[in-house]
């Protein structure tokens, strides 16, 4: 529950236990810190994001993006666009 999750909608690192909380209080497809949906979202829309916040130089956005290409042969996104 300690781990920070990165949220790609608003750029922002939430630590584990503000996620916790937010999921128990029936928030679980939304964003703790922006209440954007995130679960409705295809992979697609996802990279996107990510790609936007990378171009903003967000070392979060970096560093997932970074992990996601080191293993993207067990990521679900979208390998053509991971290549750019």
């Amino acid at each position: 529950m300690n781990k920070e999750r990165y949220y790609s909608c608003c750029g922002k690192c939430i630590c584990g236990g503000c996620v916790h909380s937010c999921i128990q209080s029936g928030n679980a497809s939304k964003c703790p810190f922006c209440k954007a949906d995130h679960v409705n979202k295809t992979d697609e829309e996802r990279v996107e994001e990510f790609i936007k916040w990378v171009e903003a130089n967000d070392a979060g956005a970096m560093c997932v993006l970074g992990i996601a290409r080191i293993v993207r042969s067990r990521c679900h996104w979208s390998k053509k666009r991971l290549r750019s």
